[in-house]
């Protein structure tokens, strides 16, 4: 059936079954670690395999609505914002920790979530930071239909990152 994915503010994540006009909402429980991360909710992204991630402010987690649980991927920064890219990668705009890339693929099949701020080993080509974004908030993200990234930052204005190697650009 037809689903509305709602994140809040302080209030956790819930989706809304339209045909059976019913609402489920998930928060975090600290003592269950398939929990949602933490009851702020910032943003939610569907994939191309209609896998559904959510952005909180204590990382990126997968939504498992068969189970009713999440996947935690990411810890140690907050995520604002997740956009699908074209490569099917996920872009995350993180709290003072950049732009990153992240491989969805290598982020369902491993163990654990990934610590966004010291990747070790093989975390390292799950994931990359964007340059010229470290210690940035990133509170918006988006790829345009040429391929260029978009980022909104709190307090540095927009950034440009082109689709052919020129670097980051104000």
């Amino acid at each position: 059936g037809e689903r509305v994915y709602v994140g809040h503010y302080r209030d956790g994540f819930t989706v809304l079954d339209v045909a059976a006009r019913r609402a489920v909402n998930y928060r975090h429980d600290p003592s269950d670690g398939r929990s949602l991360p933490s009851d702020e909710v910032n943003s939610i992204t569907i994939d191309r395999y209609d896998r559904i991630w959510v952005g909180t402010s204590a990382g990126l987690a997968l939504f498992l609505p068969e189970r009713g649980e999440f996947l935690h991927c990411t810890r140690s920064a907050g995520v604002f914002a997740i956009q699908l890219c074209s490569n099917d990668r996920l872009l995350l705009g993180t709290e003072l920790g950049g732009a990153m890339e992240i491989d969805p693929q290598q982020l369902v099949q491993r163990q654990g979530p990934i610590d966004v701020t010291r990747p070790e080993g093989a975390d390292r080509d799950a994931f990359r930071q964007l340059e010229g974004t470290q210690r940035l908030s990133i509170r918006s993200v988006l790829e345009d239909h040429f391929g260029n990234l978009w980022l909104g930052t709190y307090g540095s204005g927009v950034l440009l990152r082109r689709h052919h190697p020129m670097g980051l650009f104000r």
